[in-house]
């Protein structure tokens, strides 16, 4: 998939996290940490650019199968390492490559695309999306931790907006991510026969307004 191979966030490796926590105050962590009390040992469970892996290493702690496919080096040496030190490395397969190309011979349990189908075009974010659909067992979820779509109120949906871009100018400067608007995924979902099953909204800073969602998605 042409845009993921232009992927060019090994720029960010040292630094996203750490920005990401700041941005949201916590927030991008917290809607991912939802996302594990659906989650059961012995599960296979697929992570998709997971960059430096906060919620891989969250699922290694709670005793999952894990395998991460990430396109850049650097994030996934990086997470190596981290896994390493905290010795979890035998519970996580990491994969360098595009998740588009992913192929598995054992379905997965669950898949999480956090922050990730945000870095898309709309067409290519559909595309993505209807190819993870393939690599999920009958009776598994999907996770998607992202910003939340636009909210009813014209004043504070343009604040929303304001907040959003500017997240998505710095990623378009430093990676080369194309602009679009803010996504609604759950509108995508009924013709990929998927359905919402569960979600929260996560409030900025985790007082203001609620601008990050985590959902549950199932076949």
């Amino acid at each position: 998939m042409n845009e993921t191979k232009q992927s060019l966030y090994g720029r960010t490796a040292w630094f996203y996290e750490y920005a990401a926590h700041i941005f949201s105050g916590g927030q991008i962590r917290a809607s991912k940490a939802w996302q594990l009390q659906w989650l059961e040992l012995g599960q296979r469970i697929l992570y998709v650019g997971a960059g430096n892996g906060e919620d891989v290493i969250m699922a290694a702690k709670k005793g999952l199968d894990v395998t991460v496919v990430e396109l850049s080096p650097e994030m996934v040496k990086g997470l190596g390492q981290k896994l390493t030190k905290l010795k979890l490395n035998n519970r996580v397969t990491l994969i360098c490559a595009d998740a588009y190309d992913h192929q598995t011979e054992e379905y997965y349990d669950a898949i999480a695309a956090n922050y990730f189908l945000n870095v898309f075009s709309e067409d290519t974010m559909q595309a993505m999306l209807a190819h993870l659909v393939t690599l999920l067992k009958p009776s598994g979820s999907l996770f998607i931790a992202d910003f939340a779509p636009p909210v009813i109120n014209p004043v504070s949906r343009f604040f929303q907006k304001l907040y959003y871009f500017s997240a998505v100018t710095a990623f378009h400067l430093i990676a080369k991510n194309p602009f679009h608007p803010l996504y609604d995924y759950s509108i995508y979902l009924e013709k990929l026969g998927l359905r919402l099953s569960a979600d929260q909204s996560f409030s900025l800073f985790g007082f203001g307004p609620k601008w990050y969602r985590s959902m549950k998605i199932c076949k």
